[in-house]
């Protein structure tokens, strides 16, 4: 394996947590830990989303047609558009974990087109972040008290 690859490999698995049984739940859980403490409702967050998604779509460059599960670094940028936007709450924070985590693991029925796309290793996980994030918006409108 090239050095290049090597350092793909090491970004795209999260530093070996894609190589831990679990490890698309552990990533998300390991994400929204960290970016509530970030304060995910800041510019600064909004820069960090574009960045990290940049370097997704680097480091997991040609692994489209098998998506490996050591590739984790998805699941944290699905997380990621998931709260964007929303209240810095534990209780966001929950429900966008649970709610993310559902949609990724069992898949809308005619979304695995995403995966076939140059990069499409992310490319679902941001259409299931997106979807959690309006998921959140309406469910929001009718609990009082959600943001």
């Amino acid at each position: 394996m090239k050095k290049i690859e090597k350092i793909k490999f090491v970004i795209s698995s999260l530093f070996g947590i894609g190589k831990i049984k679990g490890g698309g739940t552990i990533a998300a859980i390991i994400t929204i830990i960290g970016i509530y403490f970030l304060n995910w409702n800041t510019f600064p967050f909004y820069i960090l989303v574009i960045g990290w998604t940049t370097i997704g779509l680097w480091s997991s460059y040609g692994k489209e047609e098998e998506d490996p599960r050591e590739i984790v670094i998805d699941e944290s940028i699905g997380m990621m558009f998931a709260v964007l936007l929303h209240s810095n709450t534990v209780l966001i924070a929950g429900i966008a974990l649970v709610l993310f985590r559902i949609l990724d693991i069992f898949k809308i029925p005619h979304t695995h087109f995403l995966d076939r796309k140059k990069g499409g290793v992310v490319y679902d996980d941001v259409f299931y972040g997106i979807l959690t994030n309006i998921l959140i918006w309406i469910g929001g409108i009718w609990i009082k008290g959600l943001r």
